[in-house]
């Protein structure tokens, strides 16, 4: 008989055994198929219009955020309001549009004469009013020794539907690249046959241009406030420009362009201005100059800053671990105000990282589905862990019934402390 008694515990430790492994093995199992799901789950979501909302709302912001200087190697000779009725005054037909040519060759012939190392004009020069405005503006700037890059509609033939002036490189102002939500984030140095206004100044400055598209890096302004309050370099009305010591210009990239922001408590008609990643910054409210960005532009070029976004297999991985790490932490038992306080510093830690990554390693990562899939998993993990305790408090419950009374088991689910002996 004890034999026989023997043989039955020694058969049936090994099930023990594999029962425990199995168990142990499960619940391993069971935690990576939950983060794989809400992986999936929250990939596809991101493709969402509300999720690229939001997503797109945690760019901009860390762009304008942590923004970079850039430096004081350009000017900006802006065609504000005053400029333009200087222009109007001293036009033959005292009209505001188009740009009065000969105005403008003035202005960069003063340019040049300063010493400036570039000159860029966001204008369209596609067209003349009349050939003594044409002859007025070469006789002013054909010999002039400074490069000078003026805008046309690119979709025009030089030669053919304008008059080509000498010594004149046209260059293209169709760069600024806006996807989605219209807010311009990228920026294309070959628009068309033609270069961008910033890729052609990036070369007269000795650097070559990307061959295709790139991410913006918004700079950071630079300007004192009012109508330079978002201003990305040093800004000059182009009226004042003549009155202004040679030592601001000497040296310097200038573009020249319309800038229609405004001091607070005026208005006016708002031209050329385009929504930004800065557009949650003073300055910007409104939108940014077209004539800026093209500078932000080429400031980027100059600092040979790229912008890299993770692939979707980068993101699918990030969001992986961030769902397996809130499965993880879901198993444990907190209680209500503990959890909040993981999901919380969970959802602190992954924005962080965000704004380190771009700040140091000029990387933009996904913010979004990460953030989502961490406290997703959580909840649900949290939720399951919750019912299993549950079932197990009543497994024990019914088994102790036999031998404690209600009340003594009632002390033991709380988790009341006990003392051993009788009461």
């Amino acid at each position: 008989m004890a034999d026989a008694k023997k043989t039955r515990v020694d058969e049936g430790a090994p099930r023990s055994g594999v029962s425990s492994f199995l168990s142990a093995l499960v619940s391993p199992l069971i935690t990576v198929a939950i983060a794989l799901g809400v992986t999936l789950i929250t990939l596809l979501l991101d493709f969402t219009t509300p999720a690229r909302f939001v997503e797109n709302l945690t760019y901009d912001m860390r762009m304008s955020a942590i923004a970079p200087s850039a430096g004081d190697d350009m000017v900006i000779v802006k065609m504000d309001d005053a400029s333009m009725l200087s222009m109007q005054a001293s036009s033959e037909c005292h009209c505001l549009s188009p740009v009065d040519k000969v105005w403008l060759g003035d202005l960069i012939a003063t340019l040049s004469a300063k010493g400036a190392k570039a000159i860029a004009v966001d204008i369209l020069f596609s067209a003349w009013r009349t050939d003594e405005e044409y002859d007025a503006f070469v006789a002013r700037t054909a010999t002039l020794p400074t490069p000078i890059f003026a805008a046309v509609d690119p979709a025009l033939t030089p030669g053919v539907d304008y008059k080509v002036a000498p010594n004149l490189h046209y260059v293209s102002p169709a760069a600024l690249v806006a996807r989605e939500d219209d807010v311009v984030r990228v920026y294309d140095p070959h628009p068309g046959d033609m270069e961008s206004i910033a890729a052609a100044l990036a070369r007269a400055n000795g650097v070559e241009p990307p061959k295709g598209d790139f991410i913006m890096r918004y700079r950071r302004s630079q300007g004192t406030g009012g109508e330079d309050a978002g201003s990305v370099a040093r800004a000059f009305p182009a009226n004042l420009v003549a009155d202004i010591p040679d030592n601001f210009f000497k040296g310097k990239t200038v573009l020249i362009g319309r800038v229609t922001r405004f001091a607070e408590g005026q208005s006016g008609i708002l031209e050329d201005m385009h929504t930004t990643p800065l557009r949650f910054t003073a300055g910007h409210l409104d939108g940014t100059p077209g004539v800026e960005i093209h500078a932000h532009a080429l400031s980027q070029m100059m600092a040979g800053d790229r912008v890299q976004v993770p692939g979707l297999l980068w993101v699918a991985i990030s969001v992986f671990v961030a769902a397996l790490g809130g499965a993880a932490l879901g198993r444990s038992s907190f209680k209500w105000w503990a959890a909040t306080i993981v999901v919380l510093g969970g959802i602190v830690l992954a924005v962080a990282a965000a704004f380190a990554a771009l700040a140091y390693f000029n990387v933009m990562v996904a913010m979004l589905a990460p953030v989502t899939a961490f406290a997703l998993c959580f909840f649900v993990q949290s939720r399951l862990a919750a019912t299993q305790l549950e079932d197990e408090r009543k497994l024990y419950a019914t088994a102790l019934e036999r031998y404690l009374a209600p009340q003594v088991i009632i002390r033991i689910e709380v988790g009341e402390a006990l003392t051993i002996g009788a009461e």
